[in-house]
């Protein structure tokens, strides 16, 4: 430490080359320690603050993709991708931003949001909903392959209904109608009679039955 007693030419010169090998290691412990104090608090301020603004982005995406907006959705999805991609809403976004781009005749755009969504959505529920749409996308796309592997990739869970249905279009493609009548004939164990889904796999079977397919068939 400095010397009190020292004339004020040394004290200086000392003051000089004591700053020069502990002025800024100093500094940084006093940051440090003063972060130890009230970095918490702000930090949590910091977190509540970009909540609430990725909430405001999140709920200006939906109103905007309620109103079928769809340049507006992208407008506000892609600053809240941008500014917090981290966030619980970065997913639910991303979904929104593939229809949007869908809306736009954009299949290799909604293609990429939903991948982005497959790889980094937190939740496994999430990841599922992207995948059949994936799949969906591969299937209008003619890549049959493609969209096999996205299926089979994947432990439907809760979602089997979903995956089953893209699933029954995928065979009914593939030149299995039988097989395919049995996909939708699962799905719609899981569907109640007043699901608009159901209705439209009624209509699938019925279209089937046109076809003279028995469930039985080989």
């Amino acid at each position: 430490m400095l010397e009190v007693q020292d004339s004020d030419a040394e004290t200086v010169e000392k003051m000089k080359k004591w700053w020069d090998e502990n002025g800024r290691t100093t500094v940084v412990g006093l940051v440090i320690g003063l972060g130890g104090v009230f970095g918490w608090s702000g930090y949590n301020t910091f977190q509540e603050q970009s909540a609430e603004a990725a909430s405001l982005l999140y709920q200006q995406v939906v109103t905007s993709a309620e109103q079928d907006k769809f340049e507006d959705v992208r407008k506000h999805g892609d600053v809240l991708m941008t500014e917090f991609p981290d966030s619980g809403y970065a997913p639910l976004t991303a979904l929104y931003l593939a229809k949007a781009a869908l809306a736009d005749k954009r299949p290799d755009e909604a293609t990429a949001h939903l991948t982005w969504v497959k790889g980094n959505a937190p939740l496994p529920e999430l990841q599922l909903v992207a995948t059949t749409r994936l799949a969906r996308l591969a299937l209008d796309a003619g890549k049959l392959d493609e969209a096999q592997a996205l299926l089979d990739g994947a432990e439907p869970g809760k979602f089997k209904n979903m995956f089953a249905i893209v699933r029954g279009d995928l065979l009914l493609k593939q030149g299995k109608p039988a097989e395919a009548r049995k996909a939708y004939e699962e799905a719609m164990e899981e569907l109640s009679i007043g699901n608009g889904e159901y209705q439209r796999l009624r209509l699938k079977l019925d279209d089937l039955g046109t076809l003279n397919v028995s469930a039985d068939a080989s």
